[in-house]
């Protein structure tokens, strides 16, 4: 019988982690192997797949634009593989206050970390489609599934954090849950060892030129980041489960057939 693992044990995966075992308000637990989060998926080793292929996963969200999986493609080897659920449209994600504070003459780590977090009041809202047809594929019954970013810390990471609230998980687990990437990847390291001659196009060029000090807190999963999301969808819809009920139009009867499957 195959334990249960919060960090999957693979030798090319980036914060490849099961949403399983995180107990809920009510007293129930999140069914482990069915619903799992990720970074880029390029690293998977055959042992990796080997590895994968006895978790049935159904459907592979990937939240990455269409550069981001040319620079990092995802060549699924476990049998069956998976239904690809990915979206070529254009995301109109406002980074100005990020790349403001960043060409500030006084830039300083605090400044970056203060942007970081309001970048997170737009996520929910610039990925509301992705998020609502992850939401849709769940309510068809298409679990196990995973879904990806690259880092798997800011896009997954929202996507996560509403799971977990639709699923009933208290929001100090599900902050935990998010500030874990830390812990899990060491993603300076990451960064400084990507090849510059491969990467010269891509957003990793521009972060490799980034002063270490100004580059931490753009690949922290500061707490912080994920309360000011929370702070934002209740502010605007009084709860986050609203925001799931309106904006991704997950209702009641969904939550249920969710809480049901996973």
């Amino acid at each position: 019988m195959r334990a249960a693992n919060r960090v999957l044990p693979l030798e090319g995966g980036r914060n490849f982690r099961d949403l399983g075992g995180y107990e809920t308000e009510d007293g129930r637990r999140v069914r482990w192997c069915r619903l799992f989060r990720s970074g880029a998926m390029a690293r998977l080793t055959p042992s990796d797949y080997s590895y994968l292929s006895t978790l049935g996963i159904r459907v592979v969200c990937d939240f990455r634009s269409r550069a981001e999986r040319a620079d990092e493609p995802t060549r699924w080897l476990a049998d069956p593989a998976p239904r690809f659920l990915a979206w070529d449209g254009p995301i109109q994600e406002d980074e100005s206050p990020l790349i403001a504070a960043l060409a500030a003459d006084d830039a300083s780590q605090e400044m970056v970390r203060e942007a970081m977090a309001e970048l997170y009041r737009h996520i929910p809202y610039v990925f509301a489609g992705r998020y609502r047809d992850l939401f849709k594929v769940l309510e068809s019954g298409e679990a196990p599934l995973a879904f990806h970013c690259s880092a798997g810390k800011d896009r997954a990471g929202v996507a996560a954090a509403l799971l977990l609230t639709a699923l009933g998980v208290p929001r100090e687990t599900i902050i935990g849950d998010y500030a874990m990437s830390d812990k899990v990847v060491d993603y300076v390291a990451l960064i400084e060892a990507a090849d510059p001659q491969r990467v010269s196009e891509s957003s990793i060029a521009y972060l490799l030129r980034l002063p270490r000090e100004l580059l931490a807190p753009i690949l922290w999963s500061d707490p912080i980041y994920i309360v000011t999301m929370f702070d934002e969808l209740e502010k605007n819809h009084g709860s986050a489960m609203a925001f799931i009920r309106d904006e991704l139009g997950f209702g009641d009867e969904a939550i249920d057939s969710l809480r049901d499957q996973c």
